[in-house]
């Protein structure tokens, strides 16, 4: 069985409603995924199942429309893709927590394309992830990118923790 992570979009934070994270562990449980485990309520989920990471995309998408209503966003991603996402990080040697990984589906072309107020932000991609350094935090910086609407974004300590998660499986 392969080891997966899956990240919802928005999820308890801006406005797409709220969800437990024991809900979210059901859902996932009904649809037949082991060793199923949330981390922290922002929409992160690690199991293990046999299916193909577009399937598992598709499958969780249905169970949270049925619950929301509507689409939310769901990025599924390896153990192995994972570990490429930390190792790729090009941030290494600053502040784990102030550096955002933005997980896509579709990398823009150019993701510095429709980028408003961009101040000291470092922006850098890399097989459809972007890596921001937020050197004043995220909280005070006013970026916006047309990427934002379409990706999903963890600091380096969470998608450092959900690793460690998938290798305790």
């Amino acid at each position: 069985m392969q080891k997966y992570a899956a990240f919802l979009r928005a999820v308890n934070v801006s406005g797409t409603g709220k969800l437990t994270m024991s809900e979210l562990k059901n859902m996932c449980e009904d649809l037949g995924f082991e060793n199923v485990k949330t981390y922290i309520a922002s929409g992160n989920v690690v199991f293990q199942c046999d299916l193909e990471p577009k399937l598992i995309q598709a499958a969780i998408d249905s169970k949270l429309r049925e619950f929301f209503g509507k689409s939310i966003g769901v990025y599924v991603r390896t153990i192995e893709e994972i570990r490429k996402i930390i190792s790729d990080n090009p941030f290494k040697n600053l502040e784990p927590i102030r550096v955002i990984i933005s997980l896509l589906d579709d990398m823009p072309i150019n993701v510095m394309d429709g980028v408003k107020n961009h101040k000291e932000e470092k922006i850098i991609s890399k097989n459809n992830v972007i890596y921001t350094y937020y050197s004043y935090g995220m909280g005070s910086s006013k970026l916006s990118a047309p990427w934002h609407k379409i990706s999903t974004g963890r600091n380096v300590n969470t998608i450092s923790k959900i690793l460690e998660l998938l290798e305790q499986m």
